[in-house]
């Protein structure tokens, strides 16, 4: 039988143990005095992580990468709507200085189809974040504070 030592007072060190003591007497004749008697029978192996466990830092990692993934992914959507949101802006500013809006409103029309397709993807907490988002933050010249 092949034992493996990994805990205290392991039956298969304990083997060793005797073994070595008994090969030291036979070969020198030095009997060593001990009282050590060594439990022969397996103990119950102690885990320091549970079997059902033992992929929790697995299951960490993953459950990590999928939330900076999501988060990555809701970074570039509030950029889109940022972006599209001042293209609007842009487009407004424009029809109000030109004789001929015809084409402009077209593109203002497809610009806010574009806005709210995408502003679906946002997650609504995000979206609230975003919202109040001037209230967050007070710009002092120099420096941002956030409050």
């Amino acid at each position: 039988m092949i034992r493996s030592a990994s805990q205290f007072n392991d039956p298969g060190v304990n083997h060793l143990y005797k073994a070595i003591i008994g090969t030291i007497k036979t070969k020198t004749g030095i009997a060593f005095p001990s009282a050590f008697e060594g439990k022969n029978e397996m103990a119950d192996k102690i885990y320091i992580i549970p079997p059902a466990r033992n992929r929790y830092l697995s299951e960490i990692v993953t459950a990590i990468r999928s939330y900076n993934k999501w988060t990555d992914q809701q970074s570039q959507i509030a950029q889109r709507l940022f972006s599209t949101a001042e293209t609007i802006n842009l487009v407004k500013e424009s029809l109000s200085t030109t004789d001929s809006p015809g084409d402009k409103t077209s593109l203002l029309n497809e610009l806010e189809k574009i806005y709210e397709i995408t502003k679906r993807d946002l997650d609504p907490a995000n979206d609230r974040i975003l919202k109040g988002w001037e209230g967050k933050v007070n710009i002092i010249p120099g420096r941002m504070l956030y409050l």
